[in-house]
Order: structure tokens, then C-alpha cells, then sequence
């Protein structure tokens, strides 16, 4: 869970792994990018409107779906990255799921396990008044 932003997580398909994040907590429209390997996903497109004095003026257009996810897939990495900016402050969130590659056993349990596993979270997030 990132405060005022949303959820990470996961869903496990066989060997497989679908990256999403949730974002019916927030308070606030995000920008949500979600990255596995070359498989990128964005809820949100921008659009160059039109120029003035040499300038873009760029509308972004933000999904109605609260989540976004990756197809199933093999990953080692799935990086998110969450950006919200108000009048007040921007905040950018940046996850890094590391996934566990392969099979691995564990002691006392019978059952192989697999590629759906964490093995390492990063999580930074940093808050810039305007």
C-alpha cells in the first residue's frame, strides 16, 4: 500500500506472474507506469494540443479502469512508478519488485515452488512542493 496513492501487487497464474496496481484508494488521479522487462502499461495517454510561443500544451487522458496490469508473464523485475501532482506538492512513487527466477524448495514443505514469489520490495517515494 502507498499512502494516498494506492496498491501494489501481484496475482500468480502457474508459473506465471501479473504485476497491477490498484488505484481505487486514491485520493487523487494518478499517473500510473507499470514495466517487466519490454511489456510497458500506463493508464493515462498524453496528447499534444496545440503550440503556443514554441511550447507544447499537452492534455493527459486518464483511464476509467481503477487498475492497471501487465499480462501474465515470466519476470525477474517489475518496476512501478506512481506520480500525482497538485497545486500544492507532487508526490512520485517508485516500486521495484524483484521476482524469485526458477523453482526453488523449501524445507518442510513438499511442494516445489515457483516464479511468483518476492524475493526483494524497493520502495522510494519523494514529496517536492511546487
Amino acid at each position: 500500500m502507498l499512502p494516498q496513492l494506492g496498491f501494489v501487487g501481484f496475482r500468480c497464474g502457474g508459473w506465471l506472474v501479473q504485476p497491477f496496481f490498484d488505484t481505487r484508494n486514491a485520493v487523487a488521479t494518478e499517473e500510473v507506469t507499470i514495466r517487466a522487462g519490454a511489456v510497458t502499461k500506463r493508464n493515462f495517454t498524453r496528447i499534444v494540443v496545440r503550440r503556443v510561443h514554441g511550447r507544447s500544451l499537452i492534455e493527459r487522458r486518464f483511464s476509467s479502469e481503477p487498475q492497471v496490469a501487465l499480462p501474465f508473464a515470466r519476470c525477474r523485475v517489475a518496476t512501478f512508478t506512481v506520480q500525482r501532482g497538485t497545486e500544492a506538492r507532487e508526490i512520485r512513487a517508485s516500486v521495484i519488485a524483484e521476482f524469485v527466477a526458477g523453482t526453488f524448495a523449501m524445507r518442510g514443505v513438499p511442494v516445489r515452488r515457483g516464479a511468483c514469489y518476492v524475493r526483494r520490495w524497493s520502495v522510494r517515494m519523494d514529496v517536492r512542493p511546487y
